[in-house]
């Protein structure tokens, strides 16, 4: 009699945690099907500054960010020529040249759109080309100077971290 109650002890432990390893099994191989990517996101340091839809398009294999920038301070800023970096590195890039051409300018409350001759071109750590499908993480940092700045006055910059889709 003491043997089948050992016997039945064990049997409802195994059961017990055998079941609980089955779910935490199945809640893994869902979470792996899935295939789980981070969404688009362009969240600026400062946040007076927005950066919304980023997209990197390949164009020629390069990926060229496209995005709408949104200036929420009560003053206009201007954005020159090599203002905007986006690169997979930590490092804060080099400032625009100092008698580097204004890029756009943007009003208070204001936004304009990241295209054309305004888009920045992103870097890929490894090198080579885009694909299509991929998401590019990095950072976007943006060199400006509030409108009213005399020209001498230095670069102010922010940084945003970016994760956007290649398409």
């Amino acid at each position: 009699m003491a043997n089948s109650r050992k016997g039945q002890a064990a049997m409802e432990y195994l059961m017990t945690y055998g079941w609980a390893l089955l779910v935490i099994v199945i809640v893994a191989v869902v979470l792996l099907t899935l295939n789980l990517k981070p969404a688009e996101q362009c969240i600026f340091d400062e946040q007076s500054i927005r950066c919304d839809q980023p997209q990197v398009p390949v164009l020629n294999s390069a990926g060229n960010l496209f995005a709408t920038l949104s200036n929420g301070k009560t003053n206009s800023i201007n954005i020159y020529t090599g203002g905007i970096v986006c690169t997979n590195s930590k490092d804060k890039p080099a400032e625009p040249a100092a008698a580097a051409a204004v890029l756009a300018t943007i009003p208070a409350g204001g936004s304009i759109q990241l295209t054309g001759a305004s888009a920045t071109t992103c870097i890929k750590t490894s090198g080579g080309a885009f694909t299509t499908g991929e998401t590019y993480q990095g950072k976007l940092w943006i060199y400006y100077k509030n409108a009213d700045d005399p020209s001498s006055y230095p670069y102010r910059y922010t940084s945003a971290q970016l994760v956007a889709k290649v398409s």
